[in-house]
């Protein structure tokens, strides 16, 4: 759903980043799974259904909330890169370095499982030295 301030989509569960990318022998750069690109593609026919051809520019404020589909124990920061990729690769942003603030929660667990995000545009605002004292 498009609001004039915030963006909110519900994504499929997105696998586990331990099984996104697969690494062949004599090639020597690591190749996305079977199972990354079938989510990738899963993704990219959400967005458009989802939103249309919104494409966001600018800093972004990212809230996601990982439903997953059972009680196993997951850990939360292994599923976020393979989703800010995936809505990328999508056409929703150009690239995932414009989201400024991302916070990641686990919401109840639910079959199959899915994904809840909320994204935000931020002000443009001045970079900042985070070493400068």
């Amino acid at each position: 759903m498009v609001t004039k301030h915030e963006l909110t989509i519900s994504l499929p569960f997105p696998p586990s980043g331990n099984r996104y990318w697969r690494h062949v022998p004599n090639l020597h750069r690591p190749i996305l799974s079977r199972e990354a690109l079938a989510y990738r593609a899963a993704v990219a026919q959400v967005i458009p259904r989802q939103i249309g051809g919104t494409r966001l520019k600018g800093p972004l404020r990212v809230t996601a909330r990982f439903h997953p589909p059972d009680q196993r124990a997951r850990d939360l920061d292994n599923h976020w890169k393979q989703v800010g990729d995936a809505l990328q690769h999508a056409g929703l942003y150009d690239d995932d370095s414009q989201i400024r603030d991302l916070r990641l929660m686990w919401g109840a667990a639910q079959r199959p499982g899915f994904l809840a995000v909320a994204i935000t545009p931020m002000p443009q605002q001045k970079q900042q030295n985070l070493l400068e004292v």
